[in-house]
């Protein structure tokens, strides 16, 4: 997927998720498999957290060199309470958040996806290479919550 074709995909995502998430139900978006699984509506405050980290990955790429930010997906799932969070605001916070990241990437300038970011201890993305990442990541989830 190149990064045209990623924003194109986030696009199409912003479109139809959000009609799709209120055609499931309450109690099947807060429903956890065991003890240790996110519900839907975790899964949803995930790419919540997703999105507002990866902003700032996008954000801090263009004045700091190799920025690093790392965050713990159960610690903020668990201490953002999205499992208690009322789900309109939440499918309301991802869209916002999401919208902005099309804003960022429709305004940016070319250069700027070359620019590097670390990802983790020893993996660096380009500017590039982690929004189409975060794509693909957000792809994935939105599979889980709907299948």
């Amino acid at each position: 997927m190149t990064f045209h074709e990623s924003i194109q995909k986030l696009k199409e995502i912003i479109l139809f998720l959000p009609e799709k998430l209120t055609l499931i139900s309450l109690d099947e978006f807060s429903f956890r498999k065991t003890h240790s699984a996110w519900s839907k509506k975790e899964i949803l405050g995930h790419l919540v957290d997703s999105a507002h980290y990866n902003h700032e990955r996008f954000i801090q790429a263009q004045f700091i060199a190799k920025p690093y930010i790392s965050y713990n997906q159960n610690a903020c799932v668990q201490y953002n309470f999205y499992q208690s969070c009322n789900l309109e605001n939440l499918i309301l916070l991802w869209l916002s958040y999401n919208r902005h990241l099309l804003h960022i990437m429709d305004t940016i300038d070319d250069a700027i996806l070359r620019l590097p970011i670390q990802m983790e201890e020893h993996v660096i993305l380009t500017f590039e290479e982690t929004f189409i990442s975060y794509v693909q990541h957000v792809e994935h989830h939105v599979n889980q919550i709907l299948n």
